[in-house]
C-alpha cells in the first residue's frame, strides 16, 4: 500500500452534514453570516478541540501550516536575527524563517534522525531569536531536552508538529507542553487533511494576542479584543481559516484518532520484533519507538538501504522519499539553492545527514493483521 493521507480518506458523511450547515447559515468566513452578524462556528469549535487535545490555553486557526510558522516566528520576534532549525525538515521551515526576516541556522540530526540537542546548544549565539523543533514523520525529537537547552540560554522554542503523523502519548496527545508555541498543518498529505490550513497553540497570553493580531487584521474591531494594546511585533496581513476548512478537519477527527491509536500499537509491536534494525538514538535507544506511525529502520550500508526500499515498494509498502538518503524536499540536500544560500550551516550538519543514507522510513498501516506484520518482519530480517 502506498503512502496514505488518513484524513483525506476519512472525509465523508460527517463533512457533508457540516457543509450543509455552512450553506444554510450563509457563513463562509469565521466572523460574519449573510446579515453581518457575528456568531460562533466551525473554526471556533476546531480551536476548542485543539485546546483540549494539546492542553494549551489558546489556539488560533490558520490558512496554512506554513503561514502558521511565519505567524509564530513573527509573534516571537525573530526579524533580523537567527533561528536554529534542523537540516532534516521540510523546506517550508527555513523558508518561513526567511519570510519572517530571520536567518535559518541549520543543525544536524542524531542516528534516530531526531534534532540533535548538542548541535542546537552549539548553534545558539547572542543572535539567536528562537529554536524551531521539527518532528519528522511522526518520529519525535526530544522536545523536553531541546526546550531545556534553549531556555537555559534565554531562547524561546517553536515546535513544528506539521508532520506529527499520529505521534502521541498513551492518551494520543501529541504535545507534552514543553515549547512556547506549537504549529500544525492540514495540508493534503497530513494526518488531518483539509487540502490547506493550520493551527497555532500556546499557553502564553502575550503570544496569543500577537498571533491573533497577525491572523485577523480586524482584531481591533472584535469586542473581546478592543482593549488590547497594539502589537509589538510585525503587523499581519490576515491568515484566517474559513468555516469549510474547519469542517473538513472536524469531520475527520474521530476516525483519524482511532486509526492513529491502532497504528501506534502496531508500530510498537513491530519495533519489538525488529529491535536490531531500528534507527536508534545516541543516548536513549528506546526513546521515540512506537510514538508515531513511522517505523525507522537501519541497515548496514547505503546500497542495502536502497535495495530494502525497492523491495518494500515492490510489495506495496509505503516508504518515505528521503529513505536511503534520496535528496528531496525533506533534507537540506534537496532544498532549493535560494534557501541554502540564505542559511547558515553548522559544520557537523552535512555529515549528520549521512544517517539517512542507511535509513528506511516505513509508514505503518493500522489495518495490518498478524500475517501482514509477520510478512514485513521476514522481509526486513532478510537484510540482516
Amino acid at each position: 500500500m502506498a503512502l496514505r493521507s488518513f484524513g483525506a480518506e476519512s472525509t465523508g458523511a460527517n463533512f457533508i452534514r457540516m457543509a450543509e450547515l455552512i450553506v444554510e447559515s450563509k457563513q463562509l468566513g469565521r466572523y460574519y453570516d449573510h446579515a453581518g452578524v457575528t456568531r460562533l462556528g466551525m473554526v471556533v469549535d476546531l480551536e476548542s478541540q485543539f485546546q483540549e487535545w494539546t492542553g494549551r490555553r489558546y489556539a488560533v486557526a490558520q490558512a496554512s501550516g506554513t503561514q502558521g510558522l511565519v505567524t509564530a516566528l513573527n509573534a516571537v520576534g525573530t526579524a533580523g536575527r537567527e533561528v536554529v532549525v534542523p537540516a532534516y525538515s521540510f523546506a517550508a521551515c527555513p523558508i518561513a524563517i526567511q519570510v519572517a526576516g530571520a536567518t535559518p541556522v541549520l543543525v544536524g540530526c542524531r542516528p534516530d534522525l531526531s534534532m540533535d540537542p548538542e548541535a542546537v546548544e552549539h548553534a545558539i549565539t547572542s543572535r539567536t531569536a528562537a529554536v524551531m523543533i521539527v518532528h519528522m514523520r511522526g518520529r519525535p525529537s526530544d522536545a523536553a531536552v531541546l526546550t531545556k537547552v534553549a531556555r537555559s540560554r534565554g531562547v524561546p522554542v517553536i515546535e513544528d508538529l506539521s508532520q506529527f503523523d499520529g505521534m502521541g502519548d498513551e492518551r494520543g496527545n501529541p504535545d507534552a507542553g514543553h515549547s512556547d508555541i506549537i504549529v500544525f498543518s492540514f495540508q493534503s498529505r497530513k494526518m488531518l487533511s483539509a487540502g490547506e490550513g493550520g493551527m497555532i497553540a500556546t499557553n502564553d497570553e502575550e503570544l496569543f494576542r500577537a498571533v491573533t493580531q497577525m491572523t485577523d487584521t480586524a482584531w481591533f474591531m472584535r469586542e473581546p479584543h478592543k482593549n488590547w494594546p497594539e502589537p509589538k511585533s510585525l503587523p499581519g496581513v490576515g491568515s484566517r481559516m474559513n468555516e469549510a476548512t474547519a469542517a473538513l478537519v472536524l469531520s475527520q477527527w474521530a476516525d483519524v484518532m482511532e486509526l492513529a491509536h491502532r497504528g501506534r500499537e502496531i508500530c510498537a509491536e513491530l519495533a519489538d520484533a525488529l529491535s536490531g534494525f531500528l534507527c536508534q538514538g545516541a543516548t536513549d535507544e528506546t526513546r521515540s519507538v512506537g510514538t508515531g506511525l513511522t517505523l525507522g529502520l537501519r541497515v548496514r550500508t547505503a546500497s542495502q538501504a536502497q535495495d530494502l526500499v525497492a523491495t518494500l515498494r515492490s510489495r506495496g509498502y509505503g516508504v518515505y522519499p528521503e529513505s536511503a538518503g534520496n535528496a528531496e524536499a525533506h533534507t537540506f540536500r534537496g532544498w532549493p539553492e535560494f534557501v541554502r544560500f540564505r542559511s547558515r550551516i553548522e559544520d557537523a550538519t552535512l555529515a549528520s545527514l549521512g544517517h539517512l543514507d542507511t535509513a528506511v522510513l516505513l509508514q505503518v498501516q493500522p489495518e495490518w493483521d498478524l500475517a501482514s506484520r509477520d510478512a514485513l518482519v521476514r522481509v526486513v530480517r532478510s537484510f540482516a
